[in-house]
This record gives structure tokens, C-alpha cells and sequence, in this order.
């Protein structure tokens, strides 16, 4: 599948096809597909016995070498209560345009989560 002219609605997300052919496409392409993906995921359309798979994609976009990818990503799931931990601690330790919002807003934290970014982080991220 060619995803540099594929629409990200076109693009079933979770398939292994689709998800190994993402990192080959273009940053706006991701950047559509991750932004179209977390919005649906925040918004609880992905079936429960998807969201293992669809936590996969959201680290791998997480992970993304375009900031503007991890930040769609981001932003989308910053009020989102059901943010597995891991996902939400690889955000918070991003850059902090994106870390920041996710730490000083996201009620996914647990306490040992906050001691640690406390710990470990610039003053912006205490602060946060």
C-alpha cells in the first residue's frame, strides 16, 4: 500500500501491513494517520480487544522522528483517562513543547511518576 497517497481514513491503522509501510511515509502523512489515530483511540471507537495493537501504534508515533508527529500524538491524549503509563511517561519525556502540556495536564500520573520527572527533569518539567 502506498501510503504517500493514501488518505488516513483509508489506512486501517492495525494492520501489520499498514503499520510497517508508516515508517517509510512522509512526515505529513504520519502526522495525518497519528493525529486521525489518537483522536480515535482518545475517544474510545478502538475495541478493547485492539487497544494492545492500537498502544503499539501510538508508542511507534510516540517515538516519531518528526516532532509535529509526537505532538499530534500528544495532544490527543492529554485528557484521555485510560493512557496506559508507559505511554504517558515516553510522552512526558519528550521535548518540552510536548512534554510539558502532557505533564502538567494528564491525570495518568501516579506519584511515583511525578517524583521521578521532578527528579530527572529540567526546571520547566518541575514546574509542570
Amino acid at each position: 500500500m502506498a501510503l504517500s497517497r493514501t488518505k488516513p481514513a483509508d489506512v486501517d491503522i492495525l494492520s501489520q501491513s499498514s503499520f510497517s509501510s508508516l515508517a517509510a511515509a512522509s512526515d505529513s502523512v504520519r502526522l495525518e494517520c497519528a493525529n486521525t489515530f489518537a483522536v480515535e483511540y482518545a475517544s474510545g471507537s478502538v475495541p478493547v480487544k485492539q487497544h494492545s495493537r492500537a498502544e503499539d501504534v501510538l508508542k511507534m508515533f510516540a517515538g516519531d522522528s518528526a516532532a509535529d508527529v509526537r505532538a499530534a500524538v500528544a495532544r490527543q491524549l492529554i485528557s484521555c483517562p485510560f493512557v496506559p503509563a508507559d505511554l504517558a511517561r515516553l510522552i512526558a519525556a519528550d521535548i518540552d513543547p510536548i512534554a510539558v502540556p502532557m505533564i502538567r495536564k494528564s491525570d495518568v500520573f501516579d506519584d511515583d511518576d511525578l517524583v521521578s520527572i521532578i527528579r530527572g527533569g529540567a526546571l520547566s518539567r518541575q514546574l509542570a
